[in-house]
């Protein structure tokens, strides 16, 4: 046996980086690459410090291909084929909208700094050969360290890469400490080190540092200091800043000079609003005369949205209520079906702003998300795939997809096939309650709507209702569930005994458990009316309709009664009689001057209004009424200055480890925030709480040992004691509001099953 080895040499495709050893910060590095023959080649330089936490080695082509070899066994695994990546899953729960809509729906802050740039070049494939080939690279001012340059290049026959350091070193070292983000009116104290390197200086160098803000931070103190720091020494000093009302980047500039010598640095942060993004929408009805309305909020110009609107119909007040869902914050099963109504139900009206590649698209992540939450038995897990079914958020899951489905959106079958098996299993069940009946109602109007037979089903849970609640079940949804149902499968006598009895505008008791109240009750009548009972509805009047004005009016809606709004008053508006003609008129009030804003036509007519405009006013002339909206959407320029409670009441401490108030803390302590939380009316089973980070804090991802806690009482306060249930992705976002959101034990739980916790460390 006699060892032996072959020369590479014709394999070996010299590649060099010429480059300078030492460059200042801000500076352009030149890069001139030769080969010793023609070939192409990829050249890139990145920190060093990145480069050795990721444990990276420059590539070496050569040693790659023509290694030493050995036996081996190599393994391979299709589990991520199998298994949907988990990345996938996240983007599949947005509905729809760009990027900032979606910062505003998730409660992050859309209002980014501008960060620093990467420390990395990429040259693409470049040709080399014996002439050089020039680059150039700006290095980033904030960068001080080292840059490892790399050149991997190949032609026909040969290969080869090469590597060389450059040292970032400017004259000085600038390094502050700025939070990432603030709100209008806090102050800062910021710090700032100081490196002298400028050779020469020697031990009484006493360098200038100066500090520049862009518009929206504005500078408390002096903004030049002297500092006595030595040839190769550092020191510190501090500048206090305020900010200003004027939401976006910020910026800091520090200078440093010391004779013909000078260095910089900009550290930036965002300026966010003090308060979270809200929508609130006005409507009423008007007849003949006029009528006043003060414009209440003073909104930011980013993201705002100022309309009002006016008309015969009053699918008009869909307009607020679609703009309230498509920034709405939170992400169960029920809210991301609810997003999604607006574009299954406005699709084809172009004046709401959407058009069929808006609306199919959004069906499509519909069907996505509820691909990912559906389990074995077709129903859907509030917020995951879980064994346990949410029972109104799957029957008003698969509601919507036959609806979209019947306006021709693509809706898988498989989707809805194992849907109608849940709620066949739901449909054949004995009712334990009123509230229960109704869901069960709702389930087969949804297989009837399928063409699955529901006619005994919906006989037996007739039978259950008059034997247990008497004559009181025709006033429920329930009724006009089931009425609907005999209607679908012909059975007009039944159909039109129970469409005579029912009624809009009545009085119903709340259950947020089972996401109820008068304005879902009317909202849900309504749409059934309108589709299945065309005459009844004809004879509708303005009467009819003043439960669901007054709740939109009234701010008493959320995302699935206003998704069943908007579907209600769509249907509505293809059976209604024609509306009559009238002069309808806007006009805005600006430094008590009254100007008229010019409508659109059409049959919904809308226009913006000023930011300036203190009040508006709605003019309706003729025989025929009209139906006024105002919706203001976006953040409030100023927090709220007293505190307000409306059936919740909610306080927020800091805490240290003793859970004793704290009202300093030291720059690095950790603190609790406690939030305590109380009923003040009723029972709530699903509260959602958006805190807002306060400027220089970041969520500590930990949680505290869970702890037993007791409501004795519907009104008892609760104390977040325990980690969140719900918290949105916060990692890599700056000045979030962070989100805990409570769900009942089960639906129709007694209070007190489950108290609410969520505590942020």
């Amino acid at each position: 046996m006699v060892p032996f080895s072959i020369s590479r040499e014709k394999r070996a495709l010299k590649v060099k980086v010429a480059a300078e050893d030492l460059v200042k910060p801000g500076t352009t590095l030149v890069m001139k690459v030769t080969a010793d023959r023609k070939g192409r080649a990829l050249v890139f330089a990145v920190d060093e410090g990145i480069l050795r936490v990721a444990g990276y080695r420059t590539p070496d082509p050569l040693s790659h291909f023509l290694h030493k070899r050995a036996l081996g066994v190599r393994t391979s695994q299709i589990l991520d084929l199998i298994l949907p990546e988990l990345a996938k899953l996240h983007e599949a729960a947005a509905t729809g909208g760009d990027a900032e809509e979606a910062a505003i729906g998730a409660n992050l802050n859309p209002f980014r700094r501008k960060r620093d740039k990467p420390v990395v070049f990429w040259s693409g494939l470049v040709d080399v050969g014996p002439q050089a080939t020039e680059l150039s690279y700006e290095v980033p001012d904030s960068f001080n360290g080292t840059l490892r340059v790399m050149a991997v290049a190949g032609s026909d026959l040969a290969m080869g890469a090469f590597d060389k350091k450059t040292v970032v070193r400017g004259d000085f070292v600038i390094s502050p400490n700025a939070p990432t983000f603030a709100a209008p009116g806090d102050e800062i104290d910021v710090s700032v080190g100081l490196a002298n390197n400028v050779v020469g200086s020697g031990k009484k160098a006493k360098p200038k540092l100066s500090l520049t803000a862009s518009k929206n931070l504005e500078i408390l103190g002096p903004r030049e200091v002297e500092l006595p720091i030595g040839e190769m020494r550092e020191g510190s000093a501090t500048f206090r800043v305020r900010a200003r009302p004027e939401p976006g980047s910020a910026s800091l500039r520090f200078e440093a000079r010391l004779g013909d010598k000078e260095g910089h640095l900009t550290a930036t942060l965002s300026v966010r609003p003090p308060a979270p993004f809200a929508t609130t929408v006005q409507a009423g009805y008007l007849k003949n005369g006029d009528t006043k309305l003060l414009v209440s909020r003073s909104l930011f110009a980013e993201h705002r949205t100022l309309e009002a609107g006016i008309a015969a119909v009053p699918l008009s007040l869909a307009h607020g209520l679609a703009t309230y869902l498509a920034a709405f914050p939170h992400a169960c099963t029920e809210q991301l079906v609810s997003m999604a109504a607006p574009a299954v139900a406005l699709g084809k009206r172009p004046e709401f702003g959407f058009d069929k590649a808006k609306a199919e698209a959004t069906v499509s992540n519909l069907v996505d998300v509820l691909r990912s939450c559906q389990n074995e038995e077709g129903g859907f897990g509030l917020w995951t795939a879980n064994p346990k079914s949410a029972i109104v958020p799957s029957v008003w899951a698969l509601h919507l997809l036959i609806e979209a489905r019947e306006r021709g959106h693509a809706v898988p079958a498989e989707l809805v096939k194992n849907g109608m098996r849940f709620l066949k299993g739901l449909a054949s069940a004995t009712p334990d309650n009123l509230a229960d009946a109704r869901g069960r109602a709702h389930a087969l109007y949804v297989l009837a709507r399928n063409g699955v037979r529901v006619g005994q089903h919906a006989a037996s849970l007739q039978h259950w209702l008059e034997a247990n609640l008497g004559k009181t079940w025709r006033e429920d949804l329930a009724s006009a569930y089931l009425g609907a149902s005999y209607a679908i499968i012909k059975q007009d006598a039944l159909a039109a005994e129970i469409a005579a009895a029912t009624r809009l505008g009545g009085k119903h008791q709340p259950d947020y458990a089972y996401y109820y109240d008068a304005f879902a009750h009317d909202a849900q009548v309504l749409l059934l009316l309108a589709r299945h009972f065309p005459k009844r509805t004809a004879g509708l009047g303005k009467e009819d309709l003043d439960g669901i004005v007054s709740s939109i009016s009234g701010g008493s809606y959320n995302s699935f009664s206003s998704a069943l709004g908007i579907l209600a008053l769509e249907a509505f508006a293809t059976v209604a009689a024609e509306p009559g003609a009238a002069m309808r008129t806007v006009h805005q009030v600006v430094k008590g001057n009254k100007e008229p804003l010019a409508l659109s036509g059409g049959l919904l007519p809308r226009a913006a209004f000023s930011y300036l405009a203190s009040a508006l006013v709605f003019g309706s002339r003729g025989d025929y009424g009209s139906y006024w909206s105002m919706t203001q959407s976006g953040f409030d320029v100023e927090a709220p200055k007293k505190p307000m409670s409306k059936k919740v009441e909610i306080r927020r401490e800091l805490v240290d480890d003793d859970d004793k108030p704290v009202g300093k803390v030291a720059l690095g302590d950790e603190v609790g925030v406690r939030i305590r939380v109380r009923a003040l009316e009723e029972y709530l089973s699903n509260v959602a709480i958006v805190d807002l980070l306060p400027a220089g804090f970041e969520v500590v991802m930990q949680a505290r040992a869970p702890e037993a806690v007791e409501n004795e009482s519907s009104a008892d306060e609760t104390e977040s004691e325990e980690s969140q249930e719900e918290q949105g992705d916060s990692e890599g976002q700056e000045g979030e509001g962070e989100t805990a959101e409570s769900e009942p034990e089960a639906e129709g739980s007694a209070p007190g099953a489950r108290a609410f916790f969520g505590e942020l460390r």
